[in-house]
């Protein structure tokens, strides 16, 4: 990514201690971030560097928290790179009301597990068409090229040794990588949406592509490099098919769901009544309040899911329902009541049977 303009990462003052741990890591891992706390020097004039940095970059990460939508420097960011037909790349830190102008755009969670979402980030940002000529190997890829070099020079002593004369040649296997899949909105209510997909002239270890194939539902829909095609409200399936130079073939699949302007709003309403259920329990939680708010921010979250399955913010709420089931049941069990510790396992269990503290629990019980 080295030759990549800079991403641009727009936050509220508020989230700084995240912001800077997250621009730090991603240049760790070789992506070019500007920040203006990193990047402005002493002296320099703030908007001025601020609108030079929007200008050079394609891509803004902002960073959505409380703090964040009510920041008028965040929105004006913001609306100034939608109005320059930027990539928006949204980042949850904080659950909050997120600004309808972003609503159409897949958001990565790290509401709660940062190593997991941060994972997803690079996905994302590895699969942004202006930085496809140039990817980041995921880490499974460095970790078999690493040991690829490692049986090379194994292999070259060896052969040094015994008088054979080859040398092994690390191989780093390549990806296609098309992203997360993701929900779109159709916000002008003409029942379709306009989407391009470009995975780049190159597989993620930067070995040239010959050819493309893709396929919409299981009809071919193009053989170019770029997808441009539209898309009507419901689910698509996008697959890719793609060739290198040696005729070899590699396939990934996105998934894309397209809802409509009412679907959009039934859904922020549904993890608006969500949140306050959660926050209300959060605050004063009860085994009676179990049997409404928490049921009730549990049946909203479903139905949420059920609009947009690929939403992580509806995702982590229910894992943090979980979490606080797992406190109950852990509070019931230092108390002895061992009754009220089985109820509370029972219920979080139902709410996420793959939840590791509440499972915990479980095979402490059954024993």
């Amino acid at each position: 990514m080295v030759d990549s303009p800079p991403i641009f990462l727009s936050y509220a003052r508020a989230d700084s201690e995240f912001c800077l741990k997250l621009a730090q890591d991603l240049q760790q891992a070789g992506v070019r971030m500007w920040m203006d706390q990193l990047d402005i020097r002493p002296g320099m004039r703030w908007d001025d560097e601020i609108q030079i940095a929007i200008k050079q970059a394609d891509t803004m990460l902002v960073v959505l928290s409380p703090d964040s939508i009510e920041s008028k420097n965040v929105r004006d960011e913001v609306n100034f790179a939608l109005d320059r037909d930027d990539t928006i790349v949204p980042v949850l830190l904080r659950s909050c009301e997120i600004p309808f102008r972003l609503l159409r755009i897949q958001h990565i969670d790290f509401t709660s597990d940062y190593d997991a979402a941060f994972e997803r980030l690079i996905a994302r940002l590895t699969g942004l068409p202006q930085q496809a000529e140039s990817r980041l190997p995921d880490r499974k890829s460095i970790i078999h090229g690493q040991i690829a070099w490692i049986l090379a020079g194994l292999a070259v002593l060896t052969a040094s040794w015994i008088g054979w004369h080859y040398l092994a040649v690390p191989v780093v296997p390549g990806e296609l990588q098309l992203g997360m899949d993701y929900t779109i909105v159709d916000t002008d209510g003409d029942f379709e949406e306009s989407i391009s997909l470009d995975p780049g002239a190159t597989l993620s270890n930067g070995e040239p592509i010959a050819s493309y194939q893709w396929t919409k539902n299981d009809r071919l829909a193009a053989r170019t490099r770029v997808l441009s095609i539209n898309l009507e409200p419901g689910m698509h399936t996008i697959d890719l098919a793609a060739t290198n130079e040696d005729s070899e073939q590699f396939e990934d699949t996105l998934q894309i769901k397209v809802i409509t302007a009412a679907d959009a709003s039934t859904l922020q309403a549904l993890m608006d009544l969500a949140q306050s259920n959660i926050n209300l329990a959060a605050e004063e939680f009860n085994p009676a309040y179990l049997t409404d708010g928490v049921s009730s921010a549990y049946a909203a979250l479903k139905s949420a899911l059920e609009i947009d399955p690929f939403n992580e913010s509806a995702r982590g709420s229910i894992k943090r329902i979980a979490d606080l089931i797992e406190t109950q049941a852990r509070k019931a069990i230092e108390e002895h009541n061992i009754v009220q510790a089985d109820i509370l396992v029972n219920k979080g269990l139902g709410v996420d049977p793959q939840h590791e503290g509440l499972n915990s629990i479980r095979d402490q019980l059954d024993q």
